[in-house]
């Protein structure tokens, strides 16, 4: 009897363990790598934009929580594509955490003016060079409130990669629209997940 209490328990205790070894892993997160961007600049976030690049908005009318979200406005063109980036550089990041990474965001409209397209990137360097990009695809915003999305990367990472830094980035698109017509959205609580399917 005895014997088989401390086989139970030690399968339990296995059970256990495992699972918290499986626990997703927050790389970015609300107070993470200023992921709810509360910070005084965008840093670590970087923008490049062909139009205005992205600026942090302190209207509380326009943050989904806490007291800043980031504003990005593209003006429509008839005759090119016009994009805006969003991204940072996340270091150490250890492949034997996950081999899949999902993002995650709010978004809403502005002033109920269309919410250009949104995709992404994530970038896995290695050795200081670009190793694999894998895109990263998921839901369209519906309507203008505030709502979350999530993107998670179309591939798994390469067992071949040996961590270290990876890149996210965050693609704001406008194809051919009408000239001058403005497409803006406030974003806000961006997350980046690592975890084991």
């Amino acid at each position: 009897m005895k014997k088989s209490i401390v086989i139970t328990l030690a399968a339990l205790w296995l059970g256990v363990s495992a699972g918290f070894a499986e626990a997703p892993s927050l790389l970015i997160g609300k107070d993470l790598l200023n992921g709810g961007f509360e910070a005084a600049t965008l840093k670590p976030w970087f923008g490049q934009s062909d139009a205005p690049g992205p600026s942090l908005e302190s209207d509380p009318a326009l943050v989904k929580e806490g007291k800043q979200s980031v504003h990005i406005q593209l003006n429509g063109s008839a005759n090119r594509r016009v994009t805006a980036r969003l991204f940072q550089n996340v270091n150490k990041v250890n492949p034997a955490s996950g081999n899949h990474f999902v993002v995650k965001f709010d978004v809403a409209a502005v002033k109920g003016r269309p919410i250009p397209a949104i995709v992404g990137e994530l970038v896995l360097f290695e050795d200081g060079a670009v190793m694999k990009t894998l895109p990263l695809r998921g839901g369209k915003p519906e309507g203008t409130d505030w709502q979350t999305l999530e993107l998670s990367a179309a591939d798994e990472i390469p067992v071949e990669w040996k961590g270290g830094q990876l890149q996210v980035r965050l693609v704001f698109v406008v194809d051919r629209g009408a000239d001058g017509t403005a497409h803006e959205l406030l974003l806000d609580n961006v997350e980046l997940v690592q975890s084991r399917l």
